[in-house]
């Protein structure tokens, strides 16, 4: 079988680099080329996926029986360092720790703010009302200026 799907595949190539499914005679022949490749490719890969995916499926079980005796895994860490460089992990993990670094800083600030607050509610006897107001926009403006 594997013989046969490897002969399948070189013979794919041959025809595409020979051009003998390129669509001729037609208005929209650069379309139906790509389409008579893509058609093609399928054919081709569509049986080979069953046999690959059953050896993946084995070769994990493995795995599985290695992990239970206490030994170390030896397919699954190679599988997934392959797909790891095919498919570059996206920083979207890096971005939902910013994001929580940022909540987490500004509700720090929130509770310094409110802690201020409460100092100066307790003291309001010491500050004029001018200074009060002054203050108070002031903290106004802290407040719209922290980022969630």
């Amino acid at each position: 079988m594997l013989y046969i799907t490897i002969w399948k595949f070189k013979h794919l190539r041959y025809l595409i680099k020979t051009k003998q499914l390129d669509v001729k005679n037609s208005p929209i022949d650069r379309i139906a080329s790509a389409f008579s490749k893509l058609f093609s490719a399928i054919e081709v890969v569509a049986p080979a996926t069953i046999p690959i995916i059953g050896c993946s499926a084995t070769l994990m079980g493995v795995d599985e029986s290695l992990k239970w005796i206490g030994r170390e895994p030896i397919i699954g860490p190679y599988i997934g360092n392959k797909i790891s460089t095919l498919l570059p992990i996206s920083d979207n993990t890096s971005d939902v720790q910013y994001h929580l670094n940022k909540i987490q800083s500004n509700n720090d600030l929130i509770k310094e703010n409110h802690r201020i607050c409460e100092l100066f509610c307790n003291h309001k006897d010491l500050f004029s009302k001018e200074e009060l107001s002054h203050i108070n926009t002031e903290l106004n403006k802290f407040k719209e200026g922290i980022e969630l």
